[in-house]
């Protein structure tokens, strides 16, 4: 992890001008447009890539453009794969290694009025390839271990997308904004709509997208079991009133969809994106604060059974690992032989790579 931190940053300066070409000066507005942002790395299952995006600006235009690169783990090659203006986003691979996915909205203007698509780009060679067509888009992909699915978040439907199709679209004034919701806007976003995230899984072989979720919360942070049979993910489902808590827990659906399955019932936020053990009888997830004290928010690292007995139902008081910790962790990841997670640990500005024996909390 540490390693591919690294990478990221030096990708970074290696595609920015360096520093003793030119003499030094003050910095200057126009220098912010010509900074590289280089963001997502993801190594290759053979461990001989890693594909990462790069940000650029055209100050002229008034637009940020990514496209997906990858680079060899040892910086020996670097390989530009995607070079359209339109941006291309969170390069997957798949874990047989035959094929790098990302998400774009390319094409006519209708086609990308229908969001973001999962692309294809078959390490054998050729032009990427849509292979996706949900309306709305798709968002956040993630890759059964099998590598026959990928489970993404879509968005609902928005009418006001396409307002010929409403009552009385060609009205002059701008409609009212109707607010009926507790949690009615947000940064970016602005007001809020009662539309809401789900979870869906695209079959790669048929091309068939499906949304396996519904309801009134959002769902987010899709992760695959180990078999490819379940996806966890996270939500404020279970709470009475989701728009007045920032209450997440974890639940899990099959991977063909179904009633999900609550996992943490806690009075505490679960977060990240809830991490399978490699024998799947376990999830480790961060576990945040109560709304009492969300300002104070530090994540803390707990381990949770993957399928309790109905008889105990949704593990409510979890185990803290490394509880007299006073420093939050993120990232988190299981080893190989499910002896140890790793995680990043937060201190001083920097973050820091570590494990706790997954036995030994």
């Amino acid at each position: 992890m540490r390693k591919l931190l690294a990478l990221a940053a030096c990708l970074l300066i290696g595609s920015t001008p360096a520093v003793g070409q030119t003499a030094r000066r003050p910095l200057a507005l126009e220098d912010h447009s010509r900074i590289v942002a280089v963001g997502d790395p993801q190594r290759s299952p053979d461990g001989q890539w890693v594909a990462y995006t790069v940000t650029t600006i055209d100050a002229e235009k008034d637009k940020r453009n990514t496209d997906i690169w990858m680079v060899k783990w040892d910086g020996s090659e670097q390989l530009q794969l995607t070079s359209s203006p339109d941006n291309e986003s969170s390069p997957r691979w798949s874990p047989d290694n035959k094929y790098l996915a990302f998400v774009a909205s390319r094409g006519t203007e209708d086609e990308k009025k229908r969001g973001g698509q999962i692309w294809l780009l078959n390490r054998a060679g050729g032009e990427a390839q849509r292979v996706s067509d949900l309306k709305g888009g798709v968002g956040d992909i993630q890759w059964s271990p099998d590598a026959t699915h990928i489970a993404f978040v879509a968005e609902d439907l928005d009418p006001a997308d396409e307002p010929e199709k409403m009552d009385g679209w060609k009205r002059k004034t701008t409609p009212p904004i109707v607010i009926d919701r507790y949690h009615f806007k947000e940064d970016r976003t602005g007001y809020l709509k009662n539309l809401y995230s789900h979870i869906g899984v695209f079959d790669v072989a048929s091309k068939i997208a499906t949304v396996i979720t519904r309801g009134t919360t959002d769902d987010r942070s899709p992760s695959w079991s180990p078999d490819s049979k379940s996806i966890a993910f996270v939500s404020k489902r279970g709470q009475a009133a989701p728009d007045r808590t920032s209450n997440t827990d974890v639940w899990v659906v099959s991977a063909t969809g179904g009633e999900p399955r609550q996992l943490t019932k806690t009075e505490f936020a679960e977060g990240g994106r809830p991490a399978w053990s490699p024998d799947g009888s376990r999830i480790a997830v961060l576990l945040g604060d109560n709304d009492t004290n969300g300002a104070y928010d530090m994540n803390k690292l707990t381990v949770i059974p993957s399928n309790p007995p109905a008889s105990v139902g949704p593990t409510q008081r979890p185990t803290i690992y490394m509880a007299q910790l006073d420093r939050a962790v993120s990232n988190v990841s299981w080893s190989a032989d499910g002896q140890n997670i790793a995680f990043l640990l937060q201190d001083d500005r920097t973050n820091h790579v570590a494990t706790v024996p997954a036995e030994n909390p």
